[in-house]
């Protein structure tokens, strides 16, 4: 039996798309091809080209999601519905790239400059009461209790923090307890 010769150029997204649906594994990669160009482009649109390469993955999981997920009944033209869900993938993780990486820069320095900020019990520490408590912080806290007020001071909900600390909720509301005993205790007995 003789396999019929498939011209992948002159088939629609559409197509394509129903074609990789009856098992067709090239028909993803004709629509890879076809958006590349799409892919590129937004991907250069973003501030950083030193993930390109991320960008443009992350892309292709969108376009293969819109290739699963696509509904011809709809009245959405693929184009359309591929194009969102790409870009829609490269922002998630561009979004998250950015995260890691201000959460990389914050340093300990940054985190001693954030201490003068801390209020405990509406106690107003300056800059000498900031050093103090970083010295505190540096030979009281866990690394634990570290990374949950690292969290604390960039604003971060304790959902977050917990999620990013692969821990629980109660857990940094706890932590951050224990922060504040702690260093009210070291204030109390510098004073």
């Amino acid at each position: 039996m003789k396999l019929l010769e498939v011209n992948y150029d002159e088939m629609t997204d559409v197509e394509l798309v129903k074609a990789f649906s009856k098992g067709d594994s090239n028909a993803i990669g004709v629509i890879f091809s076809r958006y590349t160009g799409f892919l590129k482009s937004k991907a250069a649109s973003f501030d950083c080209s030193y993930y390109n390469e991320d960008l443009m993955q992350e892309g292709k999981i969108g376009l293969f999601k819109a290739v699963l997920h696509f509904d011809e009944s709809a009245g959405v033209p693929f184009s359309s519905y591929a194009t969102v869900c790409a870009f829609h993938e490269m922002l998630k993780f561009y979004k998250r790239a950015v995260i890691r990486q201000r959460e990389n820069e914050i340093s300990d320095t940054a985190l001693a400059e954030a201490v003068d900020k801390l209020s405990l019990d509406d106690l107003l520490i300056g800059n000498e009461g900031a050093e103090f408590i970083n010295k505190a912080i540096e030979s009281e806290l866990s690394d634990f209790e570290k990374q949950v007020l690292r969290g604390y001071f960039m604003k971060k909900s304790y959902q977050q923090i917990a999620v990013e600390l692969d821990s629980k909720p109660k857990a940094v509301d706890n932590a951050l307890s224990r922060i504040k005993k702690k260093i009210a205790k070291k204030l109390a007995q510098r004073n």
